[in-house]
């Protein structure tokens, strides 16, 4: 039997790189013949494959040289761990949020039917991301539109002249990770929109 020990949860931040731990415990000399390290997308036992690695005996086993990207992960996507040392583990970069969801490993010794694992409970990555200001501008009417992006969804503040806080109006506040508020002028000076969340601020 194998041992497989995965992470139930795992956050990573837009734009930033992740791990997605997989670490395993087996009898089985790796040497010996070919071994493919798997991951799949949402079921573990029938997703589509995202990711996987192919060792065969006398190969360098911590090289992505045998390694290869099936989906839209692509050069993305790498192994982090060492397969000799029961370690799988996938590193992501350049977070997408359509890199969120479920994924899970597994280890399959290829010429030997019936000797596949696949990790019991599968990792859940979360994406997150720093708030950032994605369109700010003036309207003919003297009001200014501010629009954040951010998860969690960022809170706006306005800071007008002599560093004073402005009230504004929230207009929207999406499942998207958009907020926009926009602020009625009532003196001339500088305005500034200031959208902040756990992870950054933008202004």
């Amino acid at each position: 039997n194998m041992d497989i020990q995965t992470l139930k949860e795992v956050s990573g931040v837009k734009g930033k790189s992740v791990i997605l731990s997989c670490t395993f415990t087996h009898s089985n000399d790796f040497s010996k013949g070919p071994v493919r390290a798997i991951w799949r997308r949402n079921d573990c036992s029938t997703g589509p494959v995202y990711f996987q690695c192919d060792f065969h005996s006398g190969a360098h086993n911590d090289s992505n040289n045998n390694c290869m990207s099936i989906s839209a992960g692509k050069s993305r996507s790498r192994l982090a761990g060492n397969l000799q040392e029961g370690n799988i583990s996938l590193q992501i970069e350049n977070l997408e949020w359509g890199d969120s969801g479920w994924y899970c490993c597994g280890v399959d010794f290829t010429q030997i039917p019936g000797t596949n694992w696949t990790s019991p409970v599968p990792t859940k990555l979360n994406i997150k991301e720093p708030a950032s200001i994605s369109r700010l501008s003036v309207s003919s009417t003297n009001t200014i539109v501010c629009t954040a992006e951010g998860d969690p969804l960022p809170n706006i503040t306005w800071i007008g002249p002599q560093k004073t806080l402005q009230q504004g109006i929230v207009t929207s506040a999406s499942e998207n990770h958009t907020r926009t508020e926009f602020l009625h002028v009532k003196e001339d000076g500088d305005y500034i929109c200031v959208a902040e969340n756990e992870h950054g601020k933008d202004e």
